[in-house]
């Protein structure tokens, strides 16, 4: 019914209880209907779902990619280092190569005031 884009409310009571049978027995496992009908079988929907698909083709492409360039590198008369690939953007992963945490490194003679709690001005 959800490949044909009808709904149980279209259908009412024109809906055979066969019908209704055959469309529980085929819900896709990543229904919601046939996760709670199958709570011990949980691993199987998380898998059939797109959630891990996606994320493992964009690791196949990443590890390929670097493959690529390795064979590229082993092989050139040239230093290739600056056309290393980038990993493609995941959705809710941050890209931390470029974080920098702090200002300036602290002296030595007010690091023991820092350890303690202290701030450059005094306020924590």
């Amino acid at each position: 019914m959800t490949r044909t884009g009808r709904t149980l409310g279209e259908l009412g009571a024109g809906l055979s209880a066969w019908s209704l049978r055959a469309f529980l027995l085929w819900l896709p496992q990543d229904s919601a209907t046939w996760r709670d009908e199958h709570q011990d079988r949980a691993d199987e929907a998380e898998w059939a779902g797109s959630s891990y698909t996606q994320q493992l083709l964009a690791g196949i492409s990443d590890t390929l990619s670097m493959l690529a360039w390795e064979f590229s590198q082993v092989n050139s008369k040239h230093d290739l280092r600056r056309y290393i690939p980038q990993p493609i953007p995941r959705p809710g992963v941050v890209d931390d190569r470029h974080v920098s945490y702090g200002r300036d490194p602290i002296p030595v003679a007010e690091f023991d005031s820092w350890w303690q709690g202290g701030g450059d001005d005094g306020k924590q």
